[in-house]
């Protein structure tokens, strides 16, 4: 049942930082910050859901770790979730597979460093609030349960 509520909180909780993160990232209407905005809510729910129980174990090293790995994963998918937005873009010129590999590799190179010390702070304040979230669930259940 604790794994459940792990992994439900921890989606629950990035969904609303990325929808915070999806309002408050600016956009002119570029390829990049459309994609962004439309695919952090989702992509940091998917990778909390299956990183939840890793993040709820106790001590910093776990944290600093699940932390990390949330955050590379969450640049590797955007990079290429952003190449293949740019890929089948009516004006590309290219295939889009190839654009897709190229652009992919390039935006992990260019912007991928930029991007992770962005997101590693967010999903340390994700792991800080999920962390949060289980102990005052433990202390509601621990007081109903002696009432």
């Amino acid at each position: 049942m604790f794994l459940a509520a792990e992994r439900w909180l921890g989606a629950l909780i990035a969904l609303m930082v990325g929808i915070v993160l999806a309002i408050a990232w600016p956009s002119d209407g570029d390829v990049l910050g459309r994609t962004i905005r439309t695919l952090v809510a989702p992509i940091g729910a998917l990778l909390a859901w299956l990183l939840a129980p890793r993040a709820a174990k106790p001590g910093l090293s776990s944290a600093l770790l699940t932390a990390t790995t949330f955050a590379l994963l969450a640049v590797l998918i955007g990079a290429f979730a952003v190449a293949w937005a740019v890929a089948f873009e009516p004006s590309a010129e290219t295939s889009p597979v190839g654009a897709s590999l190229a652009v992919g590799l390039m935006g992990l190179v260019i912007f991928g460093l930029p991007m992770f010390a962005f997101t590693l702070p967010v999903t340390l304040l994700w792991v800080g609030l999920l962390r949060l979230s289980l102990h005052q669930l433990q202390e509601v259940r621990a007081r109903r349960s002696v009432s």
